[in-house]
């Protein structure tokens, strides 16, 4: 593409005239930016600087065209980067807090989100309020607020949230937990949990709303990698937000489960998860499954951290989760180490011997003995070291106290001399061997 041309079709977003600009903007989208080659080109022909500006006019029609352009352009990096130097990030948080047109609000999120992947921009998106105003959006969301839009809030919010240092400022803005009552509304609204108050009927989920809630779960997904008590409470938003998550499962196994298990790491968590059905959800899906080597990673320790608490444990009874972990202990030191849980709870245990525990045990201590031979070499070679490290620091308190004794001999008297003489003889002589006593 020739850089004069594009150059020419740029002179038009400096028009006065609307209509030109609209124009302008439209070729822009339609024959330039098609393609990362010619996002660069339009970056190195000066088309951000002037495309800029039109963030801040009030014509809908340039504005939804322009945010278009800008959310394309900012998948590039040094684009990103560039329009993040360019003081965009408050005329973008004053669209969504300002304008009401659902597709340039839903644009400027899209926006949001794409800058917000570069670490120097999401700091300065939230430094101008980004996340109090996706926050907002979410929050007082009405029936013209579209789920497209929402989804590119929520992904906005997750990238956001990438920046560690903000997480906390994120927490106290209760950004995790609007995420989770949205959620709750959306799973409410599809029937996947039943109602607190009358929903209308139905016909199942829609693929835009398929999407908001894949979204919603990728974003549940990065929070709960942070694991605090204050994020987990939020996860949880009105109550349900663990049922929620659980019922999840049989539509988004994949993302539903991630959060689960990331859940199961804090303690004061797995009582309620184990409420909301997890570890009979957990159990259901590995019972599907005949080869451990096939589990979903994670499965295996997230069983282990479900034994900790005697509640649970009566669960995985109950729902045939032992034979299991059996299963897991033969794979993974964490399902090995939950099986001590079991030693006081007679009936667990019975069903864990039945199910295989002794042959278990047997063929670790038989693994185990294999490699005696070679732990055993290092600890003999530990204990030698160890040993000659005792000689050198005897060596040593030796060397004192001989020279202790060559102090005191020279000051006492001769007959002194001789006791002492003797005292420090006999002291060796008691540590020899008997062959050299003789």
């Amino acid at each position: 593409m020739d850089k004069n041309y594009v150059k020419s079709i740029i002179e038009g977003l400096k028009s006065s005239s609307s209509s030109r600009v609209q124009e302008t903007l439209l070729k822009i989208r339609s024959k330039i930016i098609t393609n990362d080659s010619g996002i660069k080109l339009f970056r190195e022909c000066g088309g951000l600087e002037c495309l800029l500006p039109h963030l801040r006019k009030p014509n809908e029609r340039i504005l939804d065209i322009t945010l278009s352009i800008l959310g394309n352009c900012c998948l590039e990096e040094e684009s990103s980067l560039a329009v993040g130097k360019l003081y965009s990030f408050g005329p973008l948080v004053n669209i969504i807090k300002t304008v009401c047109r659902d597709s340039i609000v839903g644009r400027a999120c899209r926006v949001i989100g794409n800058l917000a992947q570069r670490n120097s921009n999401a700091d300065g998106l939230h430094n101008h309020g980004a996340v109090t105003a996706l926050v907002s959006l979410i929050e007082n969301r009405d029936k013209n607020t579209s789920y497209p839009t929402l989804t590119m809030a929520v992904r906005a919010i997750r990238q956001l949230w990438m920046v560690t240092e903000k997480r906390e400022e994120m927490l106290s803005l209760n950004s995790v937990r609007c995420i989770a009552i949205l959620l709750t509304t959306e799973c409410e609204t599809a029937g996947i949990i039943k109602s607190t108050g009358p929903v209308r009927e139905s016909d199942g989920l829609r693929k835009s709303q398929e999407e908001l809630m894949s979204g919603i779960l990728k974003c549940l997904g990065y929070f709960t990698t942070h694991s605090t008590i204050q994020c987990a409470e939020q996860i949880q938003g009105d109550g349900r937000g663990y049922q929620c998550l659980v019922a999840l499962t049989k539509k988004f196994e994949s993302l539903a489960l991630k959060c689960l298990m990331n859940l199961c790491y804090l303690s004061s968590c797995r009582p309620l998860l184990g409420i909301a059905g997890f570890v009979e959800c957990l159990v259901s899906i590995l019972q599907k499954i005949t080869d451990v080597d096939q589990w979903p990673e994670g499965t295996a320790h997230a069983l282990a951290q479900l034994s900790g608490e005697s509640v649970n444990r009566s669960r995985l009874r109950h729902c045939g989760g032992l034979p299991l972990l059996v299963a897991a202990a033969r794979v993974n030191p964490h399902a090995m180490h939950a099986l001590l849980q079991y030693v006081f709870d007679d009936t667990s245990f019975q069903i864990l011997v039945n199910e295989g525990l002794v042959s278990l045990l047997t063929d670790e201590l038989t693994t185990y003995l294999t490699t005696m031979n070679y732990e055993h070499s290092n600890l003999e070679h530990s204990s030698m070291l160890c040993e000659a490290v005792e000689k050198v620091k005897e060596t040593q308190k030796e060397t004192k106290s001989d020279a202790e004794l060559q102090a005191s001999e020279s000051t006492s008297s001769a007959g002194d001399g001789k006791v002492s003489l003797f005292a420090r003889r006999k002291g060796p002589l008691s540590c020899q061997n008997e062959d050299e006593l003789k």
